[in-house]
């Protein structure tokens, strides 16, 4: 038996399903916008800076050509500048050192 989405106990053998419990549908939807929240803030706050330099040309968000860095991307005649949020209520201290090292998983 494994969890299926909203609270749905599956058993792969027969297909038989036990409702365990269950959220509110419009839950999962404000569950999903506080984890964007963030990335949404500072992406308004750097377009706003970009369209008061009257130097913004282009934006795109969460582009799946654009690899690691996705998030935002602002465009403007002379540069691109890519933005990745993240972020976390209790997150821990980092360095410059730690986003570049090499390791298992790649760096940004």
């Amino acid at each position: 038996m494994n969890m299926g989405n909203a609270g749905v106990l599956m058993d792969n053998e027969d297909d038989t399903m036990i409702r365990t419990h269950s959220i509110a549908p419009a839950e999962g939807e404000r569950r999903a916008i506080t984890g964007y929240y963030p990335q949404y803030l500072i992406s308004a706050s750097v377009i706003i800076h970009s369209l008061r330099e009257e130097n913004l040309q282009w934006i795109r968000v969460a582009d799946p050509e654009a690899g690691r860095v996705d998030d935002l991307q602002i465009g403007t005649q002379s540069r691109l500048d890519a933005f990745q949020v993240k972020w976390s209520q209790y997150g821990g201290n980092f360095t410059f050192t730690d986003l570049v090292k090499s390791g298992n998983t790649p760096s940004l």
